[in-house]
């Protein structure tokens, strides 16, 4: 299921040129809350978009995002928050299970970044669990929770040596199957399957919850999941900061905005951490990875040029991070690892780029 979200975005990530909106919105569920925020992203595209498109393209562009306006109810019943993209081919909105920022811009790509930090915090998983007779296999994730199948015992069947419910497993559960969990009362389970059975049926399982089956139990268990992959993500992170660190003694790491660009332009970022809440407005020359910085968002060829960078990494087929502005060393707004063949150049050879 990730890599089908992933294989999804990518119109997204990879969109270039031409006009672009990105909307993000913190979502309150409360619909004239929703409303409003949404006017305003429409006023503002509006705005910026007006001086360099003739009145009937800047209307075709605008008509599907206003179109979410006799929705908003719909909008505001999301469970997350809310991710809205438009080009002049498109319009995808997406459901975001993390924490944004309400923000706006036109660019000429989309922004990102949350899109990044969603997929670098995103797991999927299976739950099995037991009640009497039957068994049920849940796929979920962070946003979603849904019944792909039921298997029935054996009526009076007990100690199975659990072949059958393997088989069933594996039929479901396919050759690159998310991590499995397991939710069911320990004595169900000693009823219903053997030592043998079970033995082999846990050998997959990264948890099991002690649990009877009910719907409240369920939705204790899906917390407890999520809340294993949260600190999996922490780690994840920690792992990269270590690596950061090692690729900065071995003079590998370029530090400032000047540097990364022009290493990203030769292809030689590995991989890049960006600061999730910092905004750099400015243009990139592909060609060179020179800079032209802007002191806030100035017109619709600007884009956050963090953003732009972590883009241009992906196609390169690098790796990108998006960390919190407090989880980056010593304050930094972005840092690149280069290839391992590489050494970050001296301001010498920087100046003469």
């Amino acid at each position: 299921m990730l890599a089908a979200k992933k294989t999804g975005l990518l119109p997204i990530l990879n969109s270039k040129n031409g006009f672009h909106f990105t909307g993000y919105i913190s979502n309150d569920h409360n619909v004239a809350s929703v409303e409003k925020k949404l006017r305003r992203l429409i006023d503002e595209t509006y705005e910026y978009l007006q001086p360099v498109m003739e009145t009937d393209r800047l209307s075709k562009f605008l008509e599907p995002i206003e179109a979410l306006l006799q929705n908003v109810s719909s909008l505001s019943e999301m469970q997350g928050n809310i991710g809205i993209f438009r080009n002049e081919s498109s319009l995808r909105v997406i459901c975001l299970p993390i924490l944004v920022e309400d923000t706006f811009v036109v660019a000429t790509s989309f922004h990102v970044k949350p899109l990044l930090k969603w997929l670098q915090v995103e797991r999927d998983f299976h739950l099995l669990t037991f009640d009497g007779t039957l068994a049920y296999l849940f796929k979920g994730d962070s946003n979603s929770f849904i019944q792909i199948s039921t298997f029935q015992f054996g009526e009076g069947v007990e100690h199975d040596d659990g072949t059958r419910l393997l088989h069933w497993l594996r039929t479901y559960r396919g050759s690159t199957a998310p991590d499995l969990f397991v939710m069911g009362s320990s004595d169900l389970l000693e009823a219903r399957l053997s030592k043998g059975g079970r033995r082999s049926l846990f050998a997959d399982v990264v948890l099991s919850f002690d649990l009877p089956f009910s719907k409240a139990s369920l939705e204790k268990t899906c917390v407890e999941i999520r809340s294993v992959f949260a600190q999996r993500a922490k780690a994840d992170l920690q792992k990269s900061l270590i690596e950061f660190s090692i690729a900065e003694d071995q003079s590998r790491i370029a530090k400032n905005i000047f540097q990364i660009s022009k290493a990203v332009a030769r292809g030689e970022v590995r991989k890049l951490m960006v600061a999730a809440d910092a905004k750099v407005f400015g243009k990139i020359d592909p060609k060179t990875g020179g800079l032209a910085i802007n002191p806030y968002h100035l017109d619709h060829e600007d884009d956050d040029i963090l953003d732009d960078l972590a883009q241009a990494v992906i196609a390169q087929g690098g790796e990108v991070i998006v960390a919190a502005e407090g989880e980056m060393p010593r304050a930094r707004i972005a840092m690149a690892i280069l290839k391992s063949e590489l050494r970050i150049r001296t301001e010498d050879d920087m100046e003469n780029l």
